[in-house]
């Protein structure tokens, strides 16, 4: 994602510019382009001065030409997606299954579901990240570049249930040898677009399904069914939706309670099977104090 950003939008307008002769005033033309788009202009602004920065450490520049325009668009208020409920989980899977897109997104949605993950790590994913015998998934962290990885320095494990790792390995039988765990279907050399899932979710808006429900909304399901579960504690849910605390509690709190997440990824994926079937919700135990 950011060399994408960089190709599409940097490069053009400065790629030909010695780094020394950027001015802020072309770093402002960039990001006044895409000011319809306010989490692009700042993430693009944001690499921009990373990128100056790394300059000023080896002496090529004297200033950054980024940090001016810092905050010059407005980041956008946090949106907040609606979950699934209980009754819509049934419709939705049967529809996913049912809406006549390829094989390998409709996996790809059901491993963010399974996985409580965010589209670009499962469209990013590559198959040395995971360890089926282990059951494991090791999502890497921001790193130089950083496509498809945590919004943070930190890895996330992702303990796939039983579900979710025969998803993973249904899609090994579709990516033909791909470094990818969804390669693109047209360009088998790339990864799979994240815009490939919205279009699989535009499907199941035309047949009348869940026609606000986005995406994001699939961490929002299992957040919400494991916080109303009563048995899994709320720093586990957190754990499993990879947020980091802030404040003291999150500098001294490292656990990763990795027990309890296999325990409640297993238990949200096993939930999700009854509640497809029409069964009873599995019968919880009241949590001790």
């Amino acid at each position: 994602l950011t060399v994408g950003w960089l190709e599409r939008d940097v490069f053009p307008r400065i790629g030909a510019l010695p780094v020394g002769d950027v001015r802020p005033a072309d770093v402002l033309a960039i990001v006044e382009s895409l000011r319809d788009k306010p989490t692009t202009a700042n993430r693009v602004q944001a690499i921009l001065q990373q990128i100056f920065n790394y300059g000023i450490r080896k002496l090529l520049l004297a200033s950054n030409p980024a940090i001016a325009i810092r905050g010059v668009v407005e980041r956008p208020g946090v949106k907040h997606f609606r979950p699934l409920s209980a009754k819509e989980v049934p419709v939705f899977l049967n529809a996913l299954d049912s809406c006549g897109a390829h094989e390998a997104t409709k996996l790809a949605v059901k491993l963010c579901m399974l996985a409580v993950v965010r589209k670009a790590n499962v469209t990013m994913a590559r198959w040395e990240h995971f360890d089926l015998e282990a059951g494991e998934w090791t999502i890497p962290g921001r790193g130089a570049g950083g496509d498809g990885l945590m919004k943070t320095e930190h890895p996330h494990r992702v303990y796939l249930s039983r579900q979710a790792l025969e998803v993973v390995k249904q899609a090994r039988a579709l990516s033909e040898g791909s470094q990818w765990l969804f390669p693109s279907i047209y360009k088998g050399g790339q990864p799979m677009g994240e815009q490939t899932i919205n279009h699989l979710f535009a499907r199941l808006y035309a047949l009348g399904v869940a026609t606000d429900f986005k995406p994001h909304g699939l961490r929002s399901t299992a957040s919400t069914m494991m916080n109303e579960a009563g048995h899994i504690r709320g720093d586990v849910v957190e754990k499993v939706l990879a947020h980091h605390q802030g404040g003291v509690r999150g500098i001294y709190n490292v656990a990763e309670y990795a027990r309890e997440r296999v325990e409640a990824l297993q238990w949200y994926a096993d939930h999700l099977d009854k509640l497809r079937k029409g069964a009873d919700v599995i019968p919880l135990q009241p949590r001790s104090a």
